[in-house]
């Protein structure tokens, strides 16, 4: 058999037109351009952007990257909090590398919806990331992916359940020299329709923070006077994956434990359970 023109011939017919002066083709790897370009626009109640992700979004081999504009510090979620309602109508993920060529490793982003998790097991990530529609390249390579199946819906600025969060983007290293964070730098593009504005900020600030939960409690890392919407980073919960959202009461005091039941994904745990115990990290935000 031999490719023409994209048709497939049989040899063994001798009535095929032979093109002549035509060489072997070749597929050309996939690339992407090495430069990219922030910004930010606010027209007609759309904000468009290109902007770093937050450094809390990263941990160790893995970055989840919750497409929610109060997840995000600095203008868009400052400018998001005084409506009550948003939607996504676009988002890509640009992988920039800080590294050589010589480096190894490779990278696989993909995406999903309403908080759907990877498991919380460091080895096992990479190869779940890679059995959905992701991009896999060499760390030192440029590449993005672009969130195919992005949730339009409109959804309320505070997130009530994990339908409120419409994508989550994960990017997983495999056989990095170093951590994530080290190896690039993840530039989001986006554009979100805000609606409905609001006569009250009842968004207080992204944070980050260590929940540890035992037979006496739970406890945080930082002072959660308010209730608390997170996305978990790591976890050895055996209960709890990353990438799911969390819905934690206050924690006013830090190092305390507090006998208050936590929501993960639409579920309850319960701290005197063994199968509910352990350390979750999280990215989240507070709400007054």
């Amino acid at each position: 058999m031999r490719v023409i023109f994209g048709k497939e011939q049989d040899l063994a017919f001798g009535n095929q037109t032979r093109q002549k002066g035509m060489l072997n083709t070749f597929t050309t790897p996939v690339s992407e351009s090495k430069m990219i370009r922030s910004y930010f626009t606010f027209n007609d109640g759309t904000i468009t952007l290109c902007q770093p992700i937050p450094a809390n979004c990263y941990a160790l081999n893995l970055a989840i990257v919750p497409l929610h504009p109060l997840f995000f510090s600095g203008r868009l979620s400052t400018m998001s909090s005084t409506f009550l309602n948003f939607s996504i109508t676009k988002a890509v993920l640009h992988y920039v590398p800080l590294i050589g060529s010589t480096s190894t490793g490779m990278v696989a982003m993909t995406s999903v919806q309403h908080c759907n998790s990877i498991t919380s097991t460091a080895g096992d990530q990479f190869g779940q990331v890679t059995l959905i529609d992701a991009e896999i390249n060499p760390v030192w390579m440029c590449s993005k992916h672009v969130v195919k199946d992005v949730d339009t819906s409109t959804k309320t600025i505070i997130p009530i359940s994990r339908k409120d969060v419409p994508n989550s983007i994960y990017v997983v290293g495999s056989g990095l020299a170093g951590n994530l964070v080290t190896s690039c730098t993840l530039f989001l593009e986006m554009s979100i329709k805000l609606s409905r504005p609001s006569p009250n900020n009842e968004f207080i600030a992204p944070g980050f923070a260590t929940i540890v939960i035992s037979a006496a409690g739970v406890r945080s890392s930082v002072a959660q006077t308010y209730g608390t919407v997170g996305i978990v980073m790591t976890s050895n919960v055996p209960n709890i994956d990353v990438g799911e959202m969390v819905l934690c009461p206050a924690l006013p005091v830090i190092a305390t434990d507090y006998t208050v039941q936590l929501n993960h994904n639409s579920q309850n745990t319960d701290y005197t359970a063994a199968s509910d115990q352990g350390t979750i990290t999280m990215l989240f935000m507070a709400v007054n």
